[in-house]
């Protein structure tokens, strides 16, 4: 009986941490980033490209 609410309880916690995963909220920035010229443009998006998750 005692092994069967212990169950019945990491089940439930295990369920409750696969729901809050799902949820994760995605986080957005907008920044303006100014080149004065062809070359800096190209750098400056080489250089935010070589970041995780970093959208153009």
């Amino acid at each position: 009986m005692k092994k069967s609410i212990l169950s019945c309880i990491m089940i439930c916690l295990m369920a409750l941490f696969t729901v809050n995963i799902g949820f994760a909220q995605e986080k957005t920035s907008e920044f303006e980033v100014l080149g004065n010229c062809n070359g800096c443009k190209k750098r400056i998006e080489k250089a935010a490209s070589a970041v995780e998750g970093f959208l153009l």
